[in-house]
């Protein structure tokens, strides 16, 4: 099934990112592993048996001290919908607290109720649903009457629901295959997770190797971006060169790093 007759493919550039001095301009939000799936293609090793851990405010607060007002915080998991209640107000919260940037939240769209409640209730939120799921490419699809609900929504609202990309990131249970993934480092933003933790790259967040470890809440936002660029200074400096002499994806020369 093309894409073309379900939603428009996602990238930042529908968000409206406006930068600030000294702040960045995206975070991703992790609550853990938990879902009502086991995909393989699932870079956290997503199921019902995962783990999960609310939002709560002392971890929200700290995104909205690292992020810009106008900026961008992406909430994934694991299945963001499985605890509608902490997302509705992790929502609210954020809001409160002054952030008027994007929100989007990753899905796999098998609870489309929550999706449009929280869609509803706040205008600045879009909805990103898996490729694989929201197209049957490789995976089980969405059930007929649950793409319907979501595609009549959005025939009334465009530009709120979207698809991810259409790639798997060889981590998680694709790591170790070096598909057909860009050569260098996507260079994503870092992950803030529900435990209070910085993590370099949201791709890798149930990884423990110690290059990933930006601090947690307890450390200024100028040392958590600090952190980051030393990050970011080491991809261009050691990782990606190295990816190039072994000729393989820097996902997966990054994953099998042991020092920084």
């Amino acid at each position: 099934m093309s894409h073309t007759t379900l939603f428009p493919i996602f990238d930042n550039s529908v968000l409206g990112i406006v930068s600030a001095a000294g702040k960045m301009d995206e975070l991703h939000l992790y609550h853990g592993s938990r879902c009502n799936r086991a995909c393989a293609f699932c870079c956290v090793h997503g199921e019902p048996q995962g783990h999960h851990e609310p939002f709560h405010a002392e971890v929200l607060q700290a995104a909205v001290n690292l992020v810009a007002q106008k900026g961008s915080l992406k909430v994934y998991g694991g299945e963001p919908t499985l605890d509608a209640e902490n997302l509705m107000w992790s929502v609210s919260y954020l809001r409160e607290q002054g952030f008027i940037g994007a929100i989007t939240v990753f899905s796999n769209g098998l609870r489309p109720r929550v999706l449009l409640n929280l869609l509803q209730s706040d205008p600045d939120t879009r909805v990103v649903l898996n490729y694989a799921i929201a197209t049957g490419t490789g995976e089980k699809p969405l059930p007929a009457a649950t793409l319907a609900a979501l595609q009549a929504y959005h025939r009334e609202h465009p530009a709120r629901i979207f698809l991810s990309h259409d790639f798997a990131v060889p981590v998680g249970r694709q790591a170790g295959v070096d598909s057909d993934v860009p050569q260098r480092c996507y260079r994503c933003y870092p992950t803030l997770t529900s435990t209070g933790n910085f993590h370099a790259c949201p791709f890798t967040v149930e990884s423990s190797l110690p290059h990933y470890a930006l601090g947690g809440i307890a450390e200024t936002p100028t040392v958590i971006q600090e952190r980051f660029s030393q990050f970011l200074c080491w991809i261009e400096e050691e990782l990606e060169p190295e990816a190039r002499r072994k000729g393989v994806s820097s996902c997966v020369t990054c994953t099998a790093f042991r020092t920084l």
